[in-house]
C-alpha cells in the first residue's frame, strides 16, 4: 500500500501480477479481514487504485503487515464480442492473407455465418452451451492498421488484435490501451552453418544478443519474448553474419541492425539465418516467441484472459508467405 485516501487505496504491484478494473481485493491482518473492495483503475502497469466497499484501513497499525489478497472474479459468458482482426496486410515478420476457414479450436466451438455490414459472425455451437465463451463473436477485418486503431478508439470493436510490431507508438502510449494482453503467434528461429573448430552452429555472442534485442525493440516494438541465453553463449566472442529471410516484409529494417553490429566486431562468427516460423524444425534454434498485442478497454481484459488469450492470435487459418532465401 502506497497511500490511503479514505475509501481509496493506492497500491503498488509487480508487472507480472495481472490486475484489471473490477478485480476483487481483500485486505487482511492476522487472518482478520480489515476491508474489501475492487480495483477502480490502473494508473500505470505497477500502480492500482482500489475502491473500498466495506471496512476501513485508516486506523490500521503496522500497515506493512497487511496482506493483500486478489480474489477470483465472477465472469460469465458475454452475448457478443466485437473483435477486430488483421485483414490482408503485412507486418514486419510475415505477410498474411487470411481466408475464412476457422482455425482450431475455434472450428470446434463456433460456426461461421455472414454478419451485418461485411462482418463475419462466429455463432457458438450448441455443444458449447454453458461455457464462458461469447454467444457470438462478430469479426471485422482491417486491411489498414490505422483503420483498426480508429475503430477501437471509437468503440466500434471491443478488442483488436494486431500483428507483431504493427500497433502504433500512440496506441501503446495511451493510458487507456497501454496494458495490452499478448497472444503467442509463431516464433523467431535461427539456422546456421558450422564454421571453425566449434561444432555448434548457433552459439551467440553478446553482440549477437544486443543486435537481436535492438531488432525486437526498434522494429518489432517489443512484441517478442526472448528466451534466456544458453549457458555456452557467454564464452563466444565472434559476431555472427546474420541474414534475415527476405520473405519477412521487414527484412531491410531488421538487416541493418545486424550489419551495423557486425561492422564493429573484431572477430567473424558463423553464418546464421533469422526467420519467422509457424512451427519449429529439429534443426532450428528457438530464439523468441512472437506475440500479437490484443488491445481492449480495461473492462474486457479479465474476460479475454479467462478465455485463453493465445486463441485470439489464431481465429482464422492464416497461410504465411513461403520462406525463400
Amino acid at each position: 500500500m502506497v497511500w490511503i485516501d479514505g475509501s481509496r487505496i493506492y497500491m503498488a504491484t509487480r508487472d507480472t501480477v495481472p490486475l484489471d478494473p473490477g478485480q476483487p481485493v481483500t485486505f487482511l491482518q492476522s487472518r482478520k479481514t480489515l476491508a474489501s473492495g475492487e480495483v477502480e483503475q490502473m494508473l500505470d502497469r505497477a500502480l492500482a487504485v482500489v475502491r473500498l466497499e466495506s471496512g476501513s484501513l485508516e486506523k490500521t497499525r503496522h500497515a506493512e503487515r497487511v496482506v493483500v489478497r486478489l480474489d477470483a472474479q465472477a465472469l460469465e459468458a458475454r452475448p457478443l464480442l466485437r473483435l477486430g482482426l488483421p485483414g490482408a496486410r503485412a507486418n514486419p515478420l510475415y505477410d498474411c492473407r487470411p481466408d475464412t476457414t476457422l482455425a482450431p479450436p475455434w472450428r470446434e466451438r463456433y460456426r461461421l455465418q455472414p454478419g451485418p455490414r461485411g462482418t463475419l459472425d462466429l455463432v457458438r455451437s450448441d455443444n458449447w452451451a454453458g461455457t464462458r465463451w461469447p454467444d457470438t463473436v462478430r469479426v471485422r477485418r482491417f486491411d489498414d492498421v490505422a483503420d483498426e486503431e480508429i475503430a477501437l478508439a471509437r468503440g466500434e470493436v471491443d478488442a483488436a488484435v494486431f500483428g507483431p510490431g504493427e500497433a502504433s507508438a500512440h496506441l501503446r502510449a495511451d493510458s487507456r490501451w497501454r496494458s495490452a494482453l499478448f497472444a503467442a503467434h509463431g516464433m523467431l528461429v535461427t539456422t546456421g552453418t558450422r564454421i571453425g573448430p566449434v561444432d555448434v552452429p548457433t552459439r551467440l555472442s553478446a553482440r549477437d544478443q544486443d543486435a537481436l534485442h535492438a531488432v525486437g525493440t526498434e522494429v518489432l516494438r517489443g512484441d517478442v519474448e526472448w528466451l534466456p541465453p544458453q549457458a555456452d553463449d557467454a564464452g563466444v566472442i565472434g559476431m555472427a553474419f546474420w541474414e534475415v529471410r527476405r520473405s519477412c516484409p521487414g527484412h531491410t529494417a531488421m538487416q541493418k541492425y545486424f550489419d551495423a553490429a557486425r561492422a564493429s566486431a573484431a572477430e567473424p562468427g558463423p553464418t546464421l539465418t533469422l526467420e519467422y516460423a509457424n512451427r519449429r524444425h529439429l534443426s532450428d534454434r528457438l530464439l523468441a516467441t512472437v506475440r500479437c498485442p490484443v488491445v481492449s478497454d480495461p473492462i474486457w481484459r479479465p474476460y479475454l484472459r479467462s478465455l485463453g488469450i493465445d486463441a485470439f492470435a489464431h481465429v482464422f487459418e492464416c497461410p504465411v508467405t513461403p520462406t525463400y532465401p
